[in-house]
């Protein structure tokens, strides 16, 4: 019987490799939030192993890495992580098989837990809820836990567990970056205040954000955040809002608006300048600018 920090350790092997430039690969993490998902909608007494085939589980993860992983156009994303997912916890299953999506695909390949995984996690439901917290901590921005637990059909809530520990940010982060801004959004200008029981005002709906992510080793630095209202915060992390080399705000064709309200609140910041700190060592590090562009920002829609 696998013991919890066990299972905590093995799932903590899953979270991203890597990459040159410091790009993003969560692939393994997705398809890892999507079987959390399963197992917990289908934690029925009588329930026996979760058996996943290849052809079911394809379309969804390659959906959730083409909406939630970097950039790019491969229409197959989830043939990788399904047969490299990680031996301690997930066992492909078929003749000859293949990372190919394929070859995955014609000799129907499925996959399952790793039993004594499974049993961990079906005989302690807080246990669950604490991995898909965990990945989701070591792998995503804060706006990104509601929307995939939303897809994956994961309820954080359903189990009282231990809070995942997150590394931890400067206190001073958000202060300094929002007076850098002058306590409004550098894209459009919200300068919202709240006047609580005494005179001083605080800013409202106003967020210090990470232009690279601090859950991927993004620095608590004013050159790596920009102040943005929560809807641009929002819309920058899932890379529906960019800033180009000539530091102007940039619409991705992946966004869709379709009232009026959405052209003013966003279509009509496209390639409006950013609005720049009065220091200019405040200013965002190119170099940080350049990993939202190739890591998050949608230049071009999904294939």
């Amino acid at each position: 019987m696998l013991e919890p920090e066990e299972v905590l350790r093995r799932f903590g092997a899953l979270r991203q490799a890597p990459k040159v430039g410091g790009g993003r690969a969560p692939h393994k993490p997705l398809l890892a939030l999507y079987l959390l998902g399963r197992i917990q909608r289908e934690a029925r007494p009588d329930a026996g192993p979760l058996v996943v085939p290849y052809a079911s589980a394809e379309p969804v993860v390659s959906a959730l890495i083409a909406e939630f992983g970097p950039p790019g156009r491969d229409a197959h994303r989830a043939a990788l992580p399904f047969f490299h997912l990680d031996r301690s916890v997930w066992i492909p299953e078929g003749d000859g098989l293949a990372p190919r999506h394929p070859v995955l695909r014609d000799r129907r390949a499925t996959g399952r837990f790793v039993p004594e995984v499974e049993e961990a996690l079906r005989r302690d439901p807080a246990l669950m809820v604490e991995v898909a917290r965990r990945l989701l901590a070591a792998n995503f921005p804060d706006t990104y836990v509601a929307p995939i637990c939303e897809a994956v059909g994961l309820d954080l809530d359903e189990a009282v567990g231990p809070k995942a520990k997150k590394r931890a940010r400067g206190s001073d982060f958000r202060p300094r970056v929002l007076r850098a801004y002058e306590h409004a959004c550098a894209f459009c200008g919200y300068d919202g205040m709240a006047c609580g029981e005494s005179t001083l005002l605080s800013p409202v709906a106003l967020a210090a954000a990470h232009v690279r992510w601090h859950a991927l080793e993004g620095p608590d630095e004013v050159t790596n955040g920009l102040a943005l209202c929560d809807l641009h915060h929002t819309l920058f992390d899932r890379g529906l809002l960019g800033v180009d080399g000539a530091r102007r705000i940039v619409v991705s064709p992946a966004f869709s608006g379709r009232s009026e309200a959405a052209q003013r609140a966003v279509r009509a910041l496209d390639q409006r300048p950013l609005r720049e700190p009065t220091a200019s060592r405040d200013r965002v590090d190119e170099a940080h600018l350049g990993w939202h562009r190739a890591q998050v920002f949608r230049a071009a829609t999904a294939a």
